[in-house]
């Protein structure tokens, strides 16, 4: 009888190479692994991973195709299957590829996990039930927020309103923080106005963006902090807030990109 615990070591082995940049070794492994198990798809996921960095398309696009039958990699596989499509410019089939990204299960999936770890079940409604924290203490030894922070896909996804009502529940903290939101801050608030979720940005303005906007946020939370804890602020510490952001995290360039983007946004309507 095959022991597993040799299939996982040169799984690893290979994932190791692989990030060490030793490809033909990892690639190795990988195969060994797959010869020992070829039932094991999870496997497939990084052999796709290496064979999409050799430019070999086909066999990643295969490869990939068996990553899906793997709950844990399915929407990881899908979305390098994706990126080969495009690499190889077959348009339709990556577009193909890409739709299924928003279908309501696999949103739902890259959003918090995938089925079987985070989404344990369908309720009489057909309406996906996620782990509770109890439970995924039990079987992971991590809350349920540390355990969607293990699985969730980063990348393009939209979760649509209906899905709360046609797919799957919203998870209990999200309904809490959109409680809070409702009950402490909206009353507080006159202008509902928002910068729309839709708009895009080019390339140098991503750039901008991901330059300037990590620091920005951190000084606003560090400030919004202490003026919570110890009031304030004063109209002198006002100002030298703003002068701050603008002189030091990037604020004035941030606005222009924002605003650059919202005009060409407003203008394609």
């Amino acid at each position: 009888m095959l022991d597993k615990r040799i299939v996982k070591v040169h799984a690893a082995m290979g994932l190791l190479l692989y990030r060490a940049k030793q490809t033909n070794e990892a690639k190795r492994e990988i195969d060994t692994a797959i010869k020992l198990s070829p039932e094991t798809y999870s496997t497939y996921y990084y052999l796709g991973k290496i064979l999409k960095d050799s430019k070999d398309l086909p066999g990643a696009i295969k490869a990939f195709e068996k990553g899906q039958r793997d709950a844990e990699y399915r929407q990881k596989s899908l979305i390098e299957m994706g990126l080969c499509y495009m690499m190889g410019n077959i348009v339709e089939n990556a577009m193909n590829s890409f739709d299924q990204w928003y279908d309501g299960e696999t949103v739902m999936q890259l959003q918090y996990g995938p089925i079987g770890v985070f989404f344990t079940d369908k309720d009489a409604k057909g309406m996906w039930l996620s782990i509770t924290d109890d439970e995924a203490r039990a079987q992971y030894q991590k809350s349920a927020g540390e355990l969607r922070n293990v699985y969730e896909v980063y990348g393009p996804k939209l979760i649509l309103a209906e899905y709360y009502s046609d797919v799957f529940y919203m998870e209990d903290r999200a309904i809490e923080r959109l409680t809070d939101l409702d009950q402490s801050w909206m009353p507080y608030v006159e202008d509902t106005t928002f910068y729309p979720v839709d708009c895009v940005f080019t390339g140098m303005e991503m750039e901008t963006i991901d330059w300037h906007k990590p620091d920005l946020q951190s000084a606003v939370r560090e400030q919004e902090g202490l003026w919570i804890r110890d009031g304030g602020p004063t109209d002198a510490e006002w100002e030298s807030y703003k002068q701050y952001l603008s002189n030091k995290c990037g604020l004035d360039e941030l606005l222009v990109v924002y605003q650059d983007a919202y005009d060409r946004y407003m203008a394609a309507q």
